[in-house]
C-alpha cells in the first residue's frame, strides 16, 4: 500500500513522485485522495502505470480532476487489466463525465467510484 492522502500534493509534486514509481513494481494499492492533483498530474500518473504491473486499486478522490482527464484514465484502465478499482469521487467531473467513466469502467470489469 502507498497512502499519500491529505498531503496537498499538486501536479508538480506528483510529477516528481511519479518518477520514483519505477522502484515500486510490487505496489498493489495507491491512495492519493484529498490532495490538489489536477488533470496534468493525472496524465503523468496514468503514463507511469505500466511500471506498476500489480496495481489493483487507485484512489484519486477529492482532488482537482476534471473531465479533461477522463481519456487518460480510461486508456490507462484499458491498458492495465490488473486495475480493479478506481475512485474519482469528489472531483470536478460533470455528470456526463461521471457517466462516461462509470459505463466504460463497468464494461472493462473495473469498479469506478465517481
Amino acid at each position: 500500500w502507498l497512502v499519500l492522502d491529505h498531503n496537498q500534493l499538486n501536479d508538480t509534486q506528483l510529477g516528481a513522485f511519479t518518477d520514483a514509481l519505477e522502484s515500486s513494481q510490487g505496489l498493489t494499492h495507491m491512495v492519493l485522495s484529498n490532495n490538489q492533483i489536477g488533470d496534468g498530474g493525472v496524465r503523468q500518473l496514468m503514463a507511469k502505470l505500466p511500471q506498476l504491473p500489480t496495481l489493483k486499486t487507485l484512489w484519486l478522490s477529492n482532488n482537482q480532476i476534471s473531465d479533461l482527464a477522463i481519456p487518460d484514465v480510461l486508456q490507462a484502465i484499458k491498458d492495465h487489466p490488473t486495475i480493479e478499482t478506481v475512485a474519482l469521487d469528489g472531483n470536478r467531473l460533470s455528470l456526463d463525465g461521471k457517466k462516461q467513466l462509470f459505463t466504460a469502467c463497468d464494461a472493462m470489469g473495473c469498479r469506478c467510484y465517481v
